[in-house]
């Protein structure tokens, strides 16, 4: 199930690049396991995957035990939480806030939730993988790229998104959506954390430059490819006004999914509202490729991504208990009118 032999060296260089890991420093690798509802609901290719996931954190967590002999380690599996965002249950937040690096290898994210937040804040070093494959950390897979070119390209998007207090997205797919992000903070996910970095959480395959658009000011239409979110197959569109999404058009029983979960047609509390436009994302990750994964095609040079749901993680003012990503390939993006990137190709050097 797990080729361990393709798997060793990216996992040893998680901890020794990604997590810059000091001797002493006590690890926490969490999984999430199917429930008994998720066994008797669930297809058989999603478990397989969630089952794949607690594996992985297993062999990593042996992995870690014969390298790093002076750490202390520990895997820890808790019940899964069904979706990602959702707030991560007491045991598992004071196992976080009592580490000084935690590995996420799960099915639904962590990320974004007062738990991880709460034990960044105490200098906690986070990797969350929500949805991460074991080929990820194969030999020239997605997590096996060179973080410190990835840093490069990252903090140089970075350094023109600091500087832009408008964003405008089109693509040939009908994705045209504009929103501000004057004044916002952005963030380099370069995937290398120390003690001293501003941001002490990021995805592993990481690549990303990111902001939290101001809410309130979205305005247009993302289209998601069919192919380009898991199970989507066909394209699903998303109506936003206001900063909110108004209504999900098409998307088969992914839209039926979002229709149900997001409820455009209902009132709902700006601040807390999982319509939320959360995010604004570049991928930076060369080595990344796959389209149907989110955690991997969010990296993909190339690529722009909005998040939908909570983004106080980001510095906005919306907690929720959901988030996902919505990847646009080739898209053409205007920083204050200057295109930055014209049909997934990078304009600036």
């Amino acid at each position: 199930m797990i080729e361990r032999q393709k798997v060793v060296q990216s996992i040893i260089n998680m901890f020794r690049v990604n997590l810059n890991l000091a001797k002493g420093e006590k690890i926490l690798i969490l999984s999430d396991a199917p429930t008994s509802s998720e066994w008797s609901q669930l297809d058989l290719d999603f478990l397989l995957g969630m089952v794949r996931r607690v594996c992985l954190a297993k062999v990593a967590g042996e992995i870690a035990k014969e390298i790093f002999t002076d750490n202390e380690v520990e895997v820890y599996v808790y019940p899964s939480l069904g979706r990602s965002g959702r707030e991560l249950p007491d045991d598992v937040a004071a196992k976080m806030h009592k580490s000084d690096v935690v590995v996420g290898i799960t099915t639904f994210s962590l990320t974004h939730t007062a738990a991880t937040k709460r034990a960044t804040e105490i200098g906690a070093r986070v990797v969350s993988m929500p949805s991460v494959e074991p080929e990820m950390f194969y030999p020239g897979g997605a997590i096996d790229a060179d973080y410190r070119a990835i840093a490069l390209d990252t903090l140089k998007m970075v350094n023109y998104l600091e500087k832009a207090s408008f964003v405008k997205i089109v693509s040939e797919d009908g994705t045209n959506l504009s929103f501000d992000i004057a004044g916002r903070k952005c963030w380099a996910e370069t995937g290398i954390l120390t003690k001293d970095s501003p941001m002490k959480v990021c995805n592993l395959p990481a690549g990303e430059a990111s902001v939290a658009p101001t809410e309130g000011s979205a305005e247009g239409i993302i289209v998601a490819k069919a192919g380009w979110y898991p199970k989507l197959d066909s394209d699903m569109k998303l109506i936003v006004n206001k900063g909110l999404v108004d209504e999900v058009q098409g998307g088969g029983a992914v839209g039926d999914y979002l229709r149900d979960l997001l409820k455009p047609n209902e009132q709902q509390e700006p601040y807390t509202s999982r319509r939320n436009i959360a995010e604004f994302g570049i991928g930076t990750n060369p080595n990344a490729k796959r389209a149907d994964n989110v955690l991997e095609a969010e990296k993909i040079k190339g690529t722009i991504h909005i998040g939908i749901g909570s983004n106080f993680f980001l510095g906005g003012k919306v907690k929720t208990d959901f988030h996902s990503d919505i990847v646009v390939p080739k898209p053409d993006v205007f920083f204050d009118e200057q295109v930055v990137i014209e049909k997934g190709v990078w304009k600036i050097l």
